[in-house]
């Protein structure tokens, strides 16, 4: 573990996501899971954001387009961004195997309830893990072509929905993983 701040903004690999671990947990917050083969590439790049490469957290948009190329590399970034007293956010990018997921939730902030939101972000992030399994079965089960990837997204900005692979229509939903993890399941 690093001995100062100033060198926090260098931390990688296993070093960034203990950093990652110890600041959130001392928040009462889950750590995303990152994918064992991310580790290495995972960089503190600051503040509170931990990305696999450089990228915009607050870029839902590019998350979608990104995993509509079946070339697209795994990566993860995550992390609280925002500005002023209200506008703050927890923000997850993750791609990986068979699945995109891009999640935005209000975290922080003056006008906020720091214990509601930790709450959700924490159900959110189990359920993300759920998603990751069920989306590599719905691959090797042939539910999802090899060269497709379901995109969940849930933003409160601007809004929810997903989509079992690309050139899919999107399904505009209040519970996204629910209803993503039906499908890959094979239940709905």
């Amino acid at each position: 573990m690093s001995g100062s701040a100033s060198d926090d903004a260098s931390l990688t690999g296993m070093a960034a996501l203990e950093r990652a671990f110890l600041t959130y947990r001392a928040q009462g917050l889950r750590t995303p899971a990152v994918p064992h083969g991310l580790v290495n590439r995972l960089t503190h790049r600051g503040a509170d954001t931990y990305t696999t490469e450089v990228m915009d957290l607050d870029d839902a948009a590019c998350v979608a387009a990104l995993a509509a190329v079946a070339a697209t590399p795994d990566q993860i970034g995550f992390g609280q961004i925002g500005h002023g007293v209200a506008s703050w956010y927890f923000c997850l990018r993750l791609i990986v195997g068979s699945l995109a997921v891009y999640v935005r939730l209000n975290y922080g902030g003056a006008y906020g309830d720091a214990e509601a939101e930790r709450a959700g972000i924490n159900a959110i992030l189990a359920q993300v893990e759920e998603l990751v399994v069920a989306a590599a079965e719905a691959r090797d089960s042939g539910r999802l072509a090899d060269a497709e990837r379901a995109l969940v997204v849930f933003d409160v900005l601007d809004g929810s929905f997903w989509r079992a692979g690309a050139g899919q229509p999107e399904r505009v939903s209040d519970d996204p993983f629910t209803e993503a993890l039906d499908w890959l399941q094979g239940v709905g």
